[in-house]
């Protein structure tokens, strides 16, 4: 019914008023809607005054002859809330948009809004016929008529859609735009447009980021008019609100290109206190515009995050101007790639924060030149509430194994449970806990060197000297106190007539003093071996580093660890080479059946390493995924692979623990052990009792008590997830994290993200604010945000769940696909995370 209402109205049937005779015989006038009033559109009337017919100034008046042979004028078929797109198009290339292929043009018919007039111009190859030309397009969009589903909707673009016989570089104003704007014969990357408040506007790339920009269907220019529709209705909005302005910037120049974290910072008189209590409303309004603009090479290229930020309030019982401390969040949004933009969205619960006003600072951030205007719109909506407290609770944090607020961990002689939520615990039996102990022994003097290698050994083979493994022979020792040159033995399997350079240290630990390095293994002489110092890349010769760097004994050993020696004669006045000198390493383990329950690494067997330090212990999880919990037993060590860009060095046999106690920090196959606080009294060789990990204390319930007076609480956050390419489910930019708060034993309340990762996911979300036709690649869906659009206040009423009178319990997890998130990591370097500031905002 509605194609065939406007139709009526478009072609003049319903103009006039009807009239209806009721049963009492009197006859009412009935006033037939509008146009803008069928379609639900605010209208603007025709504004004559525009003469300059640029980018941004009012649309002058304009006339085109067209296909059909009529003239068609703007004034005379001015709605009031229609759009106007023009496409220049270069038919060899089919650009801006392909308009050969008819299922496309329904498309975009399809989507476009139906208040949208669309102008064919054209550019004529050598030998094209512009009416030629305009003949073959408008057989095509004939044929994309033929799909449409009804004659009225075929008739209503029959109307709409103009093919103009006036070259592109002539067809009056228009053309002239063009010429200002364009080169003939080249191609014209952006056409032109007249949005419904009459304005000229340089439209985008019409092109498919998705496919490489090497296809352009048209549908793209729909999202052109759904924006200026988005933008007309949120000026009649915002014109209804009656706001009070407080402008932070004007036009300010803001960039900061070397990355140094620099803010602009601006000073501003807002309301009194008193006035402030005249407001139940706060928006964001903020534009940048690009340095020259309209010129497209002036916007700047990438989508970054742009902040605008509140400044503490000075004390000034203090020395320092905290009002140059800009740290808390007040607005974030996403630039676009390649265009300008203005956004404009409800922040009431940060005017919490401003409920003292008077003079206050802000500070607005972006790496990327842009001249940014940002107001703060006060208004009263009649919501009969204002906000008058807002506390942060949570943030978010790197989306990895240990986002989460905690891990429990319950252990006892058969059995250890690790969770973070009890529906996803790993329970592993407990099969086997072990100890394996490696020692090395050195036995020095003035002509030998005896290499026991880590074998494990009894203390009293180690006092008595137990048969060496490698004997070698020093055959000269190259600035004492640095290393030895040594020839081996014919039994040794490392190459019994090759020479070794072995490097020592001395450290200034007194229980580990000497630092040990085989440098060189297969010199060929001498004089080889004393040269063997360091080693370079093979395409590089200039490129080098030392083969035992003393000052680097974690991986300054051919890019290995040092060995670390330790001897109970060792006199450090007197360092001398000959002694029997120890080293020991230990690795105390459980081996663990993980069961069909587990929930990370179902069916499988792990190896938990584990160490006592004084009140606590610390665990390593050293192999998750074992076949077998036989495999996992003895001595375990990661090694490097080896590199075939470095001469002579087989980085192969540098290996490392992979559970090193004497290193929590790193020890743990790189990174650091895992530990917990014990809450029983435990002894050496046995793992009972109960502990509690906690990871990230910002996590941890929280308990609050809302302000005397609080009518309303709600739970408000700007949350959004970056990173990509980096784990297998393209976290967390293009991945669904969910965001889980629950008050006290209420219904959970969740923030999902299921747009993320969708192909047009921000294309669909034009129609309420993201900058439509960006050249990059703007359309995929992300969690939480897009190019070109503020990243907006989350905003939940859980007053029924609270306590507003009394303590409560609010709780928070961080989830995808509503399970705790253990990423799977690829090669990419964007690790994913989640920027996000959450808060309690208490009304009244």
């Amino acid at each position: 019914m509605l194609w065939q209402n406007l139709w009526l109205i478009m072609v003049g049937f319903g103009c006039a008023t009807e009239t209806k005779t009721e049963d009492s015989g009197i006859n009412d006038q009935i006033e037939v809607p509008t146009y803008c009033e069928t379609l639900g559109l605010t209208n603007k009337p025709f504004d004559a005054s525009g003469v300059a017919g640029d980018f941004g100034e009012i649309a002058p008046d304009f006339t085109f002859n067209l296909l059909d042979g009529e003239t068609w004028t703007l004034s005379e078929y001015w709605t009031g809330c229609d759009n106007y797109i023009f496409l220049n198009y270069f038919s060899a290339n089919e650009y801006p948009a392909r308009l050969t292929r008819p299922r496309e043009i329904q498309e975009m018919l399809e989507l476009m809004p139906v208040n949208t007039h669309l102008f064919v111009l054209a550019y004529p190859g050598q030998g094209e016929s512009l009416e030629g030309l305009m003949g073959d397009l408008d057989s095509n969009f004939e044929a994309a008529y033929g799909m449409l589903e009804n004659e009225a909707e075929m008739d209503w673009w029959r109307e709409k859609v103009h093919f103009v016989l006036d070259d592109g570089w002539s067809a009056d104003w228009i053309g002239m735009l063009n010429n200002d704007y364009y080169e003939q014969d080249t191609f014209v990357l952006w056409s032109a447009a007249i949005d419904r408040n009459q304005h000229v506007r340089e439209v985008g790339n019409y092109c498919d980021p998705s496919t490489g920009w090497e296809q352009c269907p048209p549908f793209f220019m729909a999202y052109e008019s759904i924006y200026f529709n988005f933008e007309s209705e949120r000026e009649a909005e915002l014109a209804e609100h009656n706001a009070d302005i407080v402008p932070i910037f004007e036009q300010e120049l803001i960039a900061d290109p070397n990355w140094a974290g620099v803010k602009t910072i601006a000073e501003v008189t807002l309301p009194t206190a008193e006035e402030m209590l005249a407001y139940d409303t706060l928006h964001l309004d903020l534009n940048l515009e690009c340095v020259g603009y309209p010129a497209r090479t002036q916007c700047p290229a990438w989508d970054y995050i742009v902040n605008l930020y509140l400044c503490d309030e000075d004390d000034p019982s203090t020395d320092e101007d905290e009002s140059e401390v800009c740290t808390t969040e007040f607005g974030r949004w996403i630039t676009t790639y390649w265009r300008p933009g203005r956004w404009v969205h409800d922040a009431t619960p940060m005017m919490a924060w401003l409920n003292t006003g008077g003079t206050r600072k802000f500070a607005f951030y972006s790496q990327q030149p842009y001249n940014v205007s940002v107001d703060l719109r006060f208004s009263n909506q009649d919501k009969g509430m204002r906000p008058i407290a807002m506390e942060e609770v949570y943030r978010g944090g790197g989306l990895d194994d240990f986002y989460n607020w905690g891990a429990y961990h319950s252990i006892s002689e058969t059995e250890w449970r690790q969770w973070t939520i009890e529906e996803q615990q790993d329970v592993y039996t407990v099969v086997s806990q072990e100890v394996v102990s490696e020692t090395k022994l050195v036995v020095i003097s003035e002509a030998t060197i005896e290499l026991h290698e880590f074998v494990t050994l009894t203390e009293e083979e180690v006092n008595a000297g137990a048969s060496p493994i490698q004997t070698f022979s020093i055959v000269e020792t190259a600035q004492q106190d640095e290393a030895v040159i040594t020839i081996g033995d014919p039994s040794n399997v490392l190459g019994p007539d090759l020479m070794q350079r072995m490097v020592f240290t001395w450290t200034e630990d007194s229980e580990e003093p000497l630092a040990l390095c085989i440098a060189e293994v297969n010199a060929v002489s001498v004089d080889d071996a004393i040269d063997s110092v360091q080693h370079c890349t093979v395409d590089d010769p200039t490129m080098c580093s030392l083969r035992a760097d003393p000052t680097d004994l974690v991986s300054g050993c051919n890019f290995g660890a040092w060995t670390m020696l330790s001897s109970e004669e060792y006199d450090p006045s007197n360092p001398i080479l000959e002694g029997a000198w120890i080293s020991h390493r230990e690795q105390q383990f459980v081996l663990l059946d993980n069961g069909s329950e587990n929930g990370r690494y179902a069916n499988k067997s792990s190896r938990v390493d584990w160490v006592l330090e004084e009140d606590t212990l610390f665990f390593c999880q050293t192999e998750p995924t074992l076949s077998a919990s036989e495999d996992g037993r003895g001595f375990l060590e990661r090694c490097t692979a080896d590199n075939g860009n470095t001469d002579t060095v087989d980085e192969s046999l540098n290996c490392v623990s992979k559970a090193d106690p004497v290193n929590l920090d790193q020890g743990c196959n790189g990174s650091a052990w895992r530990q917990m606080d014990r809450s029983t009294s435990i002894g050496s060789e046995t793992w009972v009792g109960e502990y509690q990990e906690v990871w990230h204390e910002d996590k941890l319930p929280i308990e609050f008590t809302p302000p005397e007076g609080t009518t309303k609480v709600e739970i408000a956050g700007v949350i959004s997830g970056h990173g990509f390419g980096a784990d297998t489910f393209n976290c967390a930019e293009f991945c669904d994290h969910q965001h889980q708060f629950q008050v006290n034993d209420g219904t959970p309340i969740i923030k999902t993200h299921p747009e993320a990762g969708s192909p047009l996911g921000c294309a669909d979300q034009v129609a309420i604010g993201t900058v439509p036709n960006q050249s990059g690649t703007w359309v995929y869906g992300r969690a939480g945000w897009c190019p070109g659009m503020e990243v907006p206040v989350w905003r939940v009423d859980f007053t029924a769940d609270v306590d507003v009178s009394g303590s409560n319990t609010l709780e928070y997890i961080g989830l995808v696909r509503g399970e705790i998130y253990y990423p799977s990591y690829t090669s990419g370097t964007f690790r994913p995370r989640v920027d996000m500031r959450s808060y309690l905002v208490y009304y009244q």
